[in-house]
């Protein structure tokens, strides 16, 4: 009766399956044509990495965006991991950006979830390096965008680092020279110290600060 019972059931399976209707395999072009279509967007850079304005120890960040400035300056992995910990956005507000975008006529959202280093800014099962576990602010930020965004009629899009990843273990880092970030009669010196942290990146815990 049983085996009679499980061949009933596959069959049924299998009819329902090949009833379903086959999407329609859609080209690059009818892929993006609701982008060309709206045109005008805002895409979102903002993480820890803006607490240091573009300067680091007195010094200028001299090339590359502020999401960059761990990289390009050669701040150690524990040091830029401390800073990150006082992360504490309090007047963010996800209607009022939402709100902003949708209001001077712009049709989507593109949010950096997580850059280079190495920092979500979401409640991540990968690593507490992220803004929930990490960080005196305790909220979702990406959450909560996405339910604003939702309200509102407006696309969300993300961007999110995979293969870099310069405070976790197992990320990549792409080195840069010491005149790119900043310069100082030391600046040779600290190249070279500082490159050894990022080597060691991949064997501080996750835990650590």
């Amino acid at each position: 009766m049983k085996k009679v019972l499980s061949i009933v059931l596959l069959l049924l399976l299998t009819v329902n399956v090949f009833a379903q209707p086959q999407q329609k395999k859609l080209s690059h072009d009818e892929k993006m044509a609701w982008w060309r279509e709206a045109k005008f967007g805002m895409f979102i850079h903002w993480g820890p990495y803006c607490l240091y304005g573009g300067v680091y120890n007195g010094f200028n960040q001299r090339r590359g965006g502020a999401e960059w400035i761990m990289n390009r300056c050669k701040i150690p992995v524990r040091e830029y991991r401390a800073k990150a910990s006082t992360f504490n956005p309090t007047k963010f507000d996800a209607e009022e950006m939402v709100l902003t975008a949708k209001n001077t006529g712009m049709k989507y959202i593109i949010f950096t979830t997580k850059h280079h280093d190495g920092f979500a800014m979401f409640k991540s099962k990968a690593s507490n390096f992220n803004i929930v576990d990490y960080t005196p602010f305790k909220r979702d930020i990406v959450d909560e965008l996405a339910k604003a965004c939702r309200k509102h009629g407006l696309k969300l899009g993300f961007y999110y680092s995979q293969t870099q990843d310069w405070c976790n273990p197992g990320g990549g880092t792409i080195r840069k020279e010491m005149r790119e970030g900043w310069v100082g009669h030391s600046a040779p010196h600290l190249q070279r110290s500082r490159t050894k942290d990022y080597r060691r990146a991949g064997k501080i815990s996750a835990g650590h600060h």
